[in-house]
């Protein structure tokens, strides 16, 4: 008897972990999304083009996944890959802004 309870509580405790790793995949998603509509705001703003208010209250994200599928490692991994290249493009948008603005405050000869 002491055995199956044991086992009833490991397998308990399996669930709750699968549930929180659930929840916090689920959650680390949301944040992804929101940190996605600001990268794009910055790039719009950074190439000169009108904000989408949408995007600016983070109304206009993108979806959030309705499937267990969209929050596997992988697709995660796949959305960390695409959003990291988005803010290297924003570094280099901003780098060549800046150096813009110097190259305007500096006096010509």
């Amino acid at each position: 008897y002491q055995r199956r309870v044991a086992i009833m509580a490991g397998e308990s405790k399996e669930n709750r972990d699968v549930e929180n790793s659930e929840l916090l995949m689920a959650e680390y998603n949301a944040a992804f999304q929101d940190l996605n509509g600001v990268v794009e705001v910055c790039q719009m703003r950074a190439q000169g083009q009108q904000l989408d208010i949408s995007l600016l209250l983070g109304l206009g994200s993108s979806p959030r996944p309705s499937n267990k599928e969209d929050l596997t490692v992988e697709a995660q991994l796949r959305n960390i890959h695409t959003l990291r290249s988005n803010i290297e493009n924003i570094r280099t948008l901003l780098s060549d802004l800046y150096a813009e603005d110097i190259g305007s405050q500096c006096p010509t000869q």
